[in-house]
C-alpha cells in the first residue's frame, strides 16, 4: 500500500460472512483498512437492517453497498419503495451508501440499473 500512495483500503465485507476474511486485515490494522458491507437482502428489510445496524455497531465501516440487479429478482431501481427502509437506516446511522449503477452484464437485467433512477434518489 505504502508503495503504491494508497493511505486507506476498504475492503468488501457481507453482513453474513462466516469466513470473514476481510474483518481480519481490519482488526489486525484499524489504521489502514475498513469496510464496505454489502449482501443486504431488501426483501427481508427488518432482518437485514437489524444485522446491518449491528454490523456497524461493532466494526470498522466505511460504507454500505448494493446493487439494484443482485438480489431478489434484480427489477427493483433504487426509485422503488424496497429501498426506502435501507435509505433510512443509512441516515440513522451516518452511513454512506454505494450503489451500484450501469450495465451490470448478462444475464442481469440492466433496466433496475440505469444511472438515471439516481437523479431521482
Amino acid at each position: 500500500m505504502d508503495a503504491n500512495g494508497v493511505e486507506k483500503a476498504i475492503l468488501p465485507a457481507r453482513v453474513d460472512d462466516v469466513e470473514r476474511r476481510a474483518l481480519r486485515f481490519v482488526e489486525a490494522r484499524p489504521d489502514r483498512c475498513s469496510l464496505g458491507v454489502g449482501g443486504l437482502d431488501l426483501l427481508r428489510p427488518m432482518e437485514t437492517l437489524r444485522k446491518l445496524q449491528a454490523f456497524v455497531e461493532h466494526h470498522s465501516v466505511a460504507y454500505t453497498m448494493t446493487g439494484p440487479c443482485f438480489w431478489g429478482d434484480g427489477m427493483y431501481p433504487p426509485t422503488d419503495a424496497v429501498h426506502y427502509p435501507m435509505y433510512t437506516k443509512c441516515c440513522e446511522l451516518d452511513l454512506l451508501l454505494c450503489m451500484n449503477a450501469g450495465i451490470p452484464g448478462p444475464p442481469l437485467p440492466a433496466e433496475p440499473q440505469n444511472p438515471i433512477y439516481l437523479d431521482r434518489v
